[in-house]
């Protein structure tokens, strides 16, 4: 059923680039859904390098931030970065590392100045410095780039959206400015449809955002658009081997993911992400990337 169901996702789609000798790793990046089956995709793709990119609670907006495809501004006490050390800042916009996690860090640059941006539990943000001959200005507002030159040959796989509903056109725009660099070189994508929570039935304006997101993504992006939440909802509980029993269908009736599926009203259970992986590994296969 999972080879079936990618084979339809794209039918009359023309086939992006296949990957090059050098892209042997895949990136994930999302929130928590990403979180949840990027565990499992190495056991589907045991030759490919996993660069896992799901941080829990994050909007589209911080992700595309993370990805370096919007900017993030940032304001140092002092408006100076010293010549070595951590710098407390002052403020940062948007905070692409705050999520439900409890501490991380990711490197980059700051005011043209390479370190490491941490953020703590308290969501205090630090920006640790790599020594430099001489202090450095950081005008309110520097711009803190991100590094992603080891992942810009990796598979991208995007599933963002989900923490912004119902903000249809700030999603779809987020969306957009991650993947255009890799429109623009033919690079190799997916991008995964949002799921509707289980208090978004079909007939509700948060089910009606939800479709319009995934009819634009479709339409924009067809070589690269998976349909995990059509997955979930057609084939998901025979490949669990769950029944289609009564309760299952009343939540089919009203377009909702099936509670046996779910550990709660949007995360899906451990067996069922280990199935999102397979679908996912599925896809990157059979378009020989």
């Amino acid at each position: 059923m999972i080879a079936a169901a990618v084979a339809a996702s794209t039918l009359g789609a023309p086939p992006l680039r296949a990957q090059t000798p050098n892209g042997t790793c895949i990136r994930t990046l999302g929130d928590s859904l990403t979180s949840g089956y990027q565990r499992f995709l190495s056991r589907f793709i045991p030759d490919r390098k996993i660069v896992p990119g799901g941080l829990g609670a994050q909007t589209s907006t911080q992700i595309a931030a993370r990805a370096g495809a919007i900017p993030t501004r940032v304001f140092v006490p002092g408006d100076s970065l010293p010549r070595s050390g951590t710098v407390q800042l002052a403020s940062i916009q948007p905070r692409l590392i705050s999520s439900s996690n409890k501490a991380d860090e990711i490197e980059g640059s700051l005011a043209g100045r390479p370190g490491r941006l941490t953020r703590d539990a308290s969501d205090r943000y630090d920006f640790v410095l790599n020594p430099a001959d001489r202090e450095t200005p950081a005008p309110p507002g520097s711009l803190f780039a991100p590094q992603t030159s080891d992942v810009d040959k990796c598979v991208l796989v995007l599933w963002a959206g989900r923490n912004d509903i119902p903000a249809s056109a700030t999603i779809l725009a987020n969306i957009d400015a991650i993947l255009e660099p890799y429109v623009l070189r033919r690079a190799p994508f997916l991008v995964i449809s949002v799921l509707n929570s289980d208090s978004e039935p079909a007939g509700s304006a948060r089910f009606a955002a939800v479709m319009r997101i995934n009819q634009t993504l479709a339409q924009k992006y067809p070589s690269g658009f998976l349909d995990v939440r059509r997955y979930l909802m057609d084939s998901a509980l025979a490949d669990a081997k769950l029944p289609a029993d009564d309760e299952a269908r009343t939540w089919l009736a009203k377009d909702l993911i099936p509670a046996s599926l779910r550990k709660d009203g949007i995360h899906l259970k451990d067996e069922v992400d280990a199935l999102v992986a397979k679908f996912i590994a599925s896809a990157i296969k059979n378009r020989q990337w």
